[in-house]
C-alpha cells in the first residue's frame, strides 16, 4: 500500500480564518487544507488542519483592553500628578497665609496688651482728675463763701466816665484776698 504523506515544506502553510458557532459560544478557527501525495506524486488524500484561534483572539482582545486601560491609567496618573502639584502649591500658600495670620495675631496681642496698659493709665489719670476736681470744687466753694462775706462797694457808672477808682479798690482787695490764702 502506497504511503500518503504531505510533501514539501509545512512551515509556510497559511490557513484562512472562519467563525463557527457551537451552542452559545462562537469560535474562531484557522483552517488549512493541503493535498496529500503518494510516492509517485499522485494525490491520495487531503489534509484538513483546524487550529482554534479563540483563545488567541481573546488574549489579543485582552491585550488591547489592557493597553487601552494602561493608557487611561497613565492619563489619570498625569492628571493626579498635576492635581498633586496644584494641591502642594495651594498648601504652601495656606502655610504662608497661616504664618501671616499667626504674625498678625501676635501683633494684635501686643497691641491689645498696649491698649490694656493705656486703659489702666487712663483709669488712673481719670481717678486723679476726679480727686483734683473735688479738691478744686472745695477750693472754689471756699472762695465763693469768702467773696460772699466780703462786702464790696458798688458804684454806678455812667458812660464816658472813668472807673479807675473802682478798679483800683477791687485790685487792692483782690491782692489782699490772695495774700491771705497763700
Amino acid at each position: 500500500m502506497p504511503s500518503c504523506r504531505p510533501r514539501g515544506s509545512t512551515t509556510n502553510l497559511r490557513g484562512f480564518p472562519t467563525r463557527i458557532k457551537t451552542g452559545n459560544e462562537e469560535k474562531l478557527l484557522e483552517v488549512t487544507i493541503r493535498p496529500l501525495l503518494d510516492e509517485r506524486g499522485q494525490r491520495c488524500g487531503t489534509l484538513i488542519y483546524l487550529d482554534d484561534q479563540s483563545v488567541q483572539e481573546k488574549l489579543q482582545t485582552t491585550v488591547e483592553e489592557l493597553e487601552s486601560t494602561s493608557e487611561e491609567l497613565q492619563s489619570a496618573n498625569e492628571e493626579l500628578e498635576t492635581t498633586n502639584e496644584e494641591l502642594q502649591s495651594t498648601n504652601e500658600e495656606l502655610e504662608t497665609t497661616n504664618e501671616e495670620l499667626q504674625s498678625t495675631n501676635e501683633e494684635l496681642e501686643t497691641t491689645n496688651e498696649e491698649l490694656q496698659s493705656l486703659n489702666e493709665e487712663l483709669e488712673t489719670t481719670n481717678q486723679e482728675l476726679e480727686e483734683r476736681t473735688k479738691e478744686l470744687d472745695q477750693v472754689n466753694s471756699v472762695y465763693a463763701q469768702t467773696f460772699e462775706k466780703i462786702r464790696l462797694p458798688v458804684m454806678p457808672t455812667r458812660s464816658g466816665t472813668s472807673n479807675s477808682g473802682t478798679r483800683g479798690r477791687c485790685g487792692s482787695l483782690a491782692s489782699r484776698v490772695s495774700r491771705r490764702w497763700t
